[in-house]
């Protein structure tokens, strides 16, 4: 069974062979606008395309605003997500 996504949710993407992790901005049918960060522009994107990284009630904080670059350094992964985060970059 497939998590449903909500908006504010944080996502991952496979996109043009590159790793992308963005903000759910709106759904809409089978379609999803996703907010990068950095220089992108927001994409459109089939759902069935995106992963769940992080539920909006699973963080109280500021739902629009991407993880700090401090945050994520200081996040330690298990063997499991570790290999198939690697395995993502690797692809």
């Amino acid at each position: 069974m497939k998590t449903s996504l909500h908006q504010g949710d944080l996502v991952g993407v496979v996109h043009k062979g590159q790793v992308l992790i963005g903000i759910l901005l709106s759904e809409k049918g089978s379609r999803a606008t996703i907010k990068f960060s950095g220089q992108r522009r927001d994409l459109e994107l089939p759902v069935r395309e995106l992963t769940q990284l992080q539920s909006v009630t699973d963080s109280p904080s500021d739902q629009c605003s991407l993880p700090e670059l401090s945050d994520l350094r200081s996040l330690v992964l298990n063997k499991k997500d570790l290999t198939e985060g690697w395995w993502l970059l690797e692809c």
